[in-house]
């Protein structure tokens, strides 16, 4: 079976072969794998045939015969190629194109989970199965789909949530045991202990925010804040951290008397997630740079760490479950741009060059 991403073929041809799969009573091999979604494909990678269940109206059937899985499952970068599906950049690390390419080449059944972005800040998390069969002397792909998005979204808040509230109480832990033998920093340890409390609540808080965020009731909540300080607030918890311990951030901001009016639980937490991301990028001697700028209608703040993306890492850096630290993480750059541009009314971008290190940039709206 060939694989040339660029290939395609006739709508005679895919009426043909979607008379071939259907006399052959291919359908009747759906209950073995039972899916949520099935379809056929052929050796260019279009739907020859397409479980009529899953789609409920026949109309939409006859459009979908021919498309490829991108185009059927609205991926944003579905179009971006003249060859379509699986001719783009972002095509490079699909888990729905690797999975067909390796059952192709292995002929065998290969499953793995894969994300698709449907429109902006939406990710579809799928597992993807792919088995190859042969019928009349042709190769086909049978393509089985399941949204597991729900219980992977579930599993990811529960996990990043157990790991921040851990690493924060770890501190806390920690300030506790320092102040009861050195009787002499007590005032400096009730302090840290003041704001570890009060660091605590702020993640509960956030995570039931951004839970509700994902389920579209969350409410903007705004207050005026005083961003500068709220900024020297976060840096001062970060070095309490085993992440910010000992690191260095230079801090580049407006006057102490800036106000803004925003949701101060999300806008902390959309700083502080920039700040840690920027830290863990880099190494211990590297310097993570904060500024914010004034300017006209809104203010933007800047994180700076020396430290350049790969190119698949770019093109996936907002996506829901991606990581480059592992499993069960994935949230942070996510949230932030869910958060900012849905809740704060604000715009959250970011350039990964050689020379300039990486800079993300929020720019929130400056509400009188």
């Amino acid at each position: 079976m060939d694989y040339d991403l660029r290939l395609s073929v006739s709508t005679d041809e895919i009426r043909r072969q979607n008379k071939v799969i259907s006399e052959k009573g291919i359908a009747d091999i759906v209950a073995e794998y039972s899916e949520d979604f099935f379809g056929v494909l052929n050796r260019t990678r279009q739907f020859v045939m397409l479980n009529s269940g899953y789609l409920g109206d026949p109309d939409l059937f006859e459009t979908l015969l021919g498309k490829r899985p991108g185009s059927v499952f609205h991926c944003v970068h579905a179009e971006e190629s003249e060859y379509g599906c699986g001719n783009t950049l972002a095509c490079g690390c699909c888990g729905a194109v690797e999975t067909l390419q390796e059952s192709i080449t292995t002929k065998r059944r290969v499953s793995r989970d894969c994300r698709i972005v449907v429109e902006q800040n939406t990710t579809l998390n799928l597992r993807v199965t792919a088995v190859p069969v042969d019928i009349l002397d042709e190769m086909f792909v049978m393509l089985f789909v399941r949204d597991i998005s729900t219980e992977l979204r579930a599993e990811l808040l529960e996990r990043t949530f157990f790991h921040d509230v851990l690493n924060t109480s770890s501190s806390l832990k920690s300030i506790v045991a320092l102040s009861e033998v050195r009787s002499k920093i007590v005032p400096e340890a009730d302090k840290s202990i003041e704001m570890g409390i009060s660091d605590i609540v702020d993640q509960i808080q956030y995570y039931r925010k951004l839970r509700m965020a994902e389920m579209g009731e969350q409410e903007f909540l705004p207050e005026k804040i005083n961003l500068a300080s709220e900024i020297r607030q976060i840096v001062s918890a970060i070095s309490n951290t085993d992440y910010g311990r000992g690191r260095r951030i230079d801090l580049n901001l407006i006057a102490d008397d800036f106000i803004i009016l925003t949701d101060r639980v999300l806008c902390r937490r959309i700083i502080l997630n920039l700040l840690k991301n920027a830290l863990e990028a880099g190494g211990p001697e590297d310097l993570v740079s904060v500024s914010v700028e004034h300017r006209s209608g809104f203010c933007r703040i800047s994180v700076r760490n020396p430290a350049v993306m790969p190119q698949d890492v770019k093109l996936q850096i907002f996506q829901r479950s991606f990581s480059t630290k592992g499993p069960g993480r994935g949230i942070g750059t996510y949230s932030i741009k869910l958060l900012t541009e849905q809740y704060l009314k604000g715009k959250v971008s970011f350039i990964s060059e050689t020379g300039e290190g990486t800079i993300f940039r929020i720019d929130l709206p400056i509400v009188e």
